[in-house]
């Protein structure tokens, strides 16, 4: 039975993940029905209903493919694992900061934090923000407003510094 082909669900699923909408979809199932009578109607909806479930399986196939070919995916993915990790490591060590009652357990905790020191800088290392240099570099004592002032005077004491001569040459020997 029409129905239950697989290969006919897997076509009608490619036509969906194709974009096609579903009056398309039934225009070209009726149109290349391999049988001499008519396809009910009821049949291309049993159809359409099976092909979406294929459809998106297929979907998350290929986003499921394209993460693991991407190895900005697995550093994000990476990324978060990590991080989620560093913050299990900092909560176990302010609860044992909590209940460490001697001195002896203090040493303890203190040892914990340097492992979460570590792990800091494990994953500045890994993300590249060891290295990365900032790319701006931010003046909070910068005033434009005092920068523009100190411009102008500037340029108006070298205005009035500045005398402007009109005269005549008088040569010494033509007199």
């Amino acid at each position: 039975m029409i129905k239950h082909d697989p290969d006919l669900v897997r076509w009608i699923a490619h036509l969906l993940v194709q974009g096609f909408n579903i009056t398309e979809i039934k225009q070209k199932v009726r149109e290349n029905a391999l049988m001499e009578s008519c396809i009910p109607p009821s049949v291309v909806d049993s159809l359409i209903r099976l092909a979406q479930g294929q459809a998106d399986e297929l979907r998350a196939l290929v986003l499921h493919k394209a993460e693991m070919a991407d190895s900005d995916w697995l550093r994000l993915d990476s990324y978060a694992r990590r991080r989620r990790a560093i913050g299990k490591l900092e909560d176990l060590v302010d609860e044992a900061h909590d209940m460490s009652d001697t001195v002896g357990q203090l040493g303890q905790v203190a040892f914990m934090q340097q492992a979460v020191i570590k792990a800091q800088d494990s994953m500045d290392d890994f993300t590249g923000a060891k290295a990365a240099k900032p790319l701006v570099q931010v003046n909070l004592s910068y005033d434009p407003l005092d920068q523009m002032r100190t411009i102008i005077q500037e340029e108006v004491h070298k205005e009035l510094n500045t005398v402007d001569i009109d005269g005549e040459v008088i040569d010494d020997e033509e007199e």
